[in-house]
């Protein structure tokens, strides 16, 4: 960012997905990924294509983290108006969380067709295994922030094995 074209030197993000967010540091910062707004687009799309059915959705999100507040605020509501699903409301957690007994319940009680999480890769990994315990069975699609770290295909495929879905 900042520090590396004040210094003269390169700085290369594996993970930086925030629209906007290499571009104070430019020339030096550099992304290697796609922003949020694209990811979450296609993603969404996929989604509604993946499971016509599912067009009531609940999505889970951090609105105070800065890389997922934009997904859960922005680019979430952008996409499912853009492939006419409905979004039953927002499920609020804050980072650091590690029961989400009371989160997984709200959304239960909201009876959503699909679940749209936006989390980082600690806390949606308990919100994964929080769905499997409490038998929600409906498809889910992800923002991309929880990939890093072999955790989170851990935590899929134990949800896999007792009948939950991921896209």
């Amino acid at each position: 960012g900042p520090l590396g074209k004040e210094l003269n030197m390169p700085v290369i993000g594996a993970t930086t997905t925030k629209v906007g967010g290499a571009l104070e540091g430019r020339p030096w910062a550099f992304r290697m990924t796609i922003t949020d707004d694209l990811s979450t687009d296609a993603g969404v799309g996929a989604f509604a294509k993946a499971y016509p059915n599912a067009k009531k959705i609940v999505i889970i999100g951090d609105v105070k983290e800065a890389v997922t507040e934009p997904v859960v605020k922005v680019n979430y509501p952008a996409a499912f108006k853009k492939y006419g699903l409905e979004s039953l409301g927002l499920v609020e957690f804050t980072r650091g969380m590690t029961d989400f007994g009371a989160v997984v319940t709200k959304v239960k009680e909201m009876k959503p067709e699909g679940i749209a999480i936006a989390a980082l890769p600690g806390e949606w990994a308990l919100i994964a295994k929080e769905l499997a315990t409490q038998g929600v069975k409906v498809p889910v699609v992800s923002s991309p922030h929880p990939w890093p770290g072999n955790t989170v295909f851990q935590v899929k495929a134990e949800v896999l094995r007792k009948g939950g879905y991921f896209l």
